[in-house]
């Protein structure tokens, strides 16, 4: 029996070569991690303020979004956005998506931008 093996790596790997490589960096720069350091714990207190401030209206906002989802779910109504001007506005170039609802296209959008 003649058996071929494949040397494949596992994402647990991957990832592993992926934080090796993230931690080195910063070997270089230190100066840069403090500020990054610095600027993500401002952004941290300023959204948790600004979520504790005003939850109840980013309540509402989530909810909405989460109803109209699933009302477009339940196909009672639907949104439509015309992408072609929107990604003319943000000047993101790319090729169309198929389908016509909004969520599968913001699906898209993320995996294609993250």
């Amino acid at each position: 029996m003649n058996a071929t093996h494949v040397n494949t790596t596992g994402w647990g790997d991957s990832l592993r070569e992926k934080l090796t490589v993230w931690v080195g960096s910063f070997r270089e720069q230190p100066s840069e991690v403090i500020v990054n350091g610095l600027l993500f714990m401002a952004l941290g207190l300023l959204s948790g303020f600004l979520c504790r401030k005003y939850s109840s209206y980013v309540f509402v906002v989530v909810m909405t979004f989460v109803g109209i989802g699933i009302l477009q779910h339940l196909e009672l109504f639907n949104v439509l956005v015309n992408w072609h001007k929107v990604y003319e506005v943000f000047g993101f170039h790319f090729a169309g998506v198929s389908g016509g609802d909004v969520f599968s296209r913001l699906w898209e959008c993320w995996k294609e931008f993250v």
